[in-house]
């Protein structure tokens, strides 16, 4: 079942529209004249925890911030960095070879230059 977008705020402002229920931060409504549901999501967005554990926040502190356990906060940034692009050859490519060592470990995989 695809996924309903709620009707633009020029149609909703025609519409009488009624609310009709709630799961979690979802609120759910309904218009009188046509029948048409739409759902509206309060909840605020989840933070990308690889960011700051990439600027040097352990992952207890981060779980603690977050609700999170320590295990849970490993295995949310190490998902959040697979889905990040390689970037392998534009660091060989662009790093001065005289600073850069050749070996770097990504992704768990020792390469070298």
């Amino acid at each position: 079942m695809p996924k309903k977008t709620p009707p633009p705020l020029s149609q909703l402002r025609k519409c009488k529209t009624i609310k009709y229920g709630k799961r979690g931060d979802a609120h759910r409504y309904r218009c009188k004249a046509c029948n048409q549901g739409f759902t509206i999501n309060y909840s605020a967005p989840t933070p990308l925890l690889w960011i700051e554990h990439i600027d040097g926040v352990g992952f207890r502190r981060l779980g603690d911030e977050n609700g999170l356990s320590g295990s849970q906060t490993y295995a949310r940034v190490i998902a959040e960095m697979d889905q990040l692009p390689q970037n392998d050859f534009l660091t060989q490519t662009l790093c001065d070879p005289k600073r850069f060592s050749g070996i770097f470990n990504h992704r768990r995989q020792i390469r070298g230059g």
